[in-house]
C-alpha cells in the first residue's frame, strides 16, 4: 500500500499500523462468510460477497490526494473480507485428490 506513504507522507510503520484494521476485517469476514454459507445457500453468500467487494472498490476510487486517510480504509474494510475465501476445498474422501 503506497497511498498513505507516498501521498500523505506516512512513515512505512505507521501505513502499516493504519492498515491493520482491514486484517481483523479481513478474519471476521472469513468468519461470517463460513457460518453463513452453512445455514443459507452459498451462491447467495458469494452474491453478497460480489456486490460488498464492488462496494469497496467504489469507495477506494473515489478517493483523492487530499482525502483522509479513513476514506480508504472504510473502502478497504469492506472489500478485503469479500475477496478472500472462507475455507478451501478439500478432496473428497471416497474418490481421492483431484489433478
Amino acid at each position: 500500500m503506497r497511498y498513505p506513504q507516498v501521498v500523505l507522507n506516512i512513515s512505512p510503520f505507521r501505513a502499516a499500523l493504519w492498515m491493520l484494521p482491514t486484517v481483523v476485517g479481513t478474519i471476521l469476514g472469513i468468519t461470517l462468510a463460513g457460518v453463513l454459507a452453512k445455514r443459507i445457500r452459498p451462491g447467495f453468500v458469494i452474491g453478497l460477497g460480489l456486490l460488498l467487494g464492488a462496494a469497496g472498490f467504489a469507495v477506494v476510487s473515489q478517493v483523492q490526494v487530499d482525502s483522509s486517510i479513513v476514506a480508504l480504509l472504510s473502502g478497504y474494510l469492506v472489500r478485503m473480507p469479500s475477496t478472500t475465501s472462507p475455507r478451501t476445498p478439500r478432496p473428497c474422501p471416497h474418490r481421492g485428490p483431484v489433478a
